[in-house]
């Protein structure tokens, strides 16, 4: 098959197959990215209402020792990127990590501290915790740099699969179809096209092979007609002219036109100059 149609038939499927996979891989990393941030929030909420709890007692007797214990503590871990407590006037009273990353965002929450003062709540300061994405990006980049080889597998997989789908579907039966074209424009054979198939191309290819055995058949009553026509014209000719007439004439003798030999008395010696008669037996 001409090379131009695979570059065809694979432009049109193969762009969309490219499209498709994107959009399920961009769908899928965006559900991980967003699952993972989701949890990375539950994991800050929990954080601020544990250490709330904790800092409660020591915020209120003013042991601001014991707040800097509690956050040095909180700043062990990895994911914190910086704590700090704030008093009831939103003055600092202890701080791990860099401030500047405490704005409000996504990454970043806060929680008032609350006492119990007879029987309510009083709140006595707030903790606000930031927590770092670099975890999240890494894991962000390592899961792109997985889809996209998957990606490439997967376009590699539709393009390998386009290429054997198209040759065994189109490529096969139109090979064997031009090749049959080929060979009687070139040698004048008529040879059938060997493919069975229930598709479209079958009932070409089946159109094609009976054209051909019509062909055949109208060419051999042609020249079967045509022999025919040979043969009556050869036996008409003899009767009309005779099986001998160049020795028609006398042995040794010359014809000049215009003249009549005198018949001989003698019957052996007479020729058969005679005209043929027509309508005889």
């Amino acid at each position: 098959m001409n090379r131009r149609i695979r570059f065809k038939i694979l432009g049109l499927i193969v762009p969309m197959m490219v499209l498709c996979i994107i959009a399920v891989l961009g769908v899928f990393e965006w559900r991980n990215a967003t699952d993972a941030r989701a949890t990375l929030q539950e994991r800050l909420e929990e954080r601020l209402l544990v250490q709330s709890k904790v800092l409660s007692q020591p915020v209120w007797n003013l042991a601001n020792d014991q707040v800097a214990l509690v956050l040095g503590a909180l700043a062990t871990d990895p994911e914190v990127a910086s704590a700090a407590v704030f008093d009831d006037s939103g003055a600092v009273i202890a701080s791990v990590g860099n401030l500047a990353a405490l704005p409000e965002g996504n990454l970043t929450d806060s929680r008032d501290i609350l006492f119990d003062v007879g029987d309510q709540q009083r709140v006595i300061g707030e903790l606000r915790i930031a927590i770092s994405d670099a975890q999240l990006t890494e894991d962000r980049n390592s899961r792109l740099m997985f889809v996209a080889v998957l990606a490439g597998l997967l376009i590699l997989a539709v393009v390998v699969s386009a290429l054997i789908a198209v040759n065994r579907v189109i490529g096969k039966p139109m090979d064997l179809l031009l090749n049959s074209i080929r060979k009687t424009e070139k040698d004048g054979v008529r040879e059938q096209v060997p493919f069975v198939n229930r598709d479209e191309f079958g009932t070409v290819i089946q159109a094609y092979n009976a054209m051909l055995q019509q062909q055949d058949v109208a060419e051999k009553q042609l020249r079967s007609v045509n022999d025919d026509l040979e043969l009556r014209q050869g036996t008409d000719a003899g009767a009309v002219f005779g099986p001998g007439r160049g020795q028609s004439r006398k042995r040794g003798q010359k014809h000049v036109p215009g003249h009549h030999e005198p018949r001989n008395s003698d019957p052996s010696q007479w020729d058969h100059w005679d005209e043929p008669s027509f309508g005889r037996d």
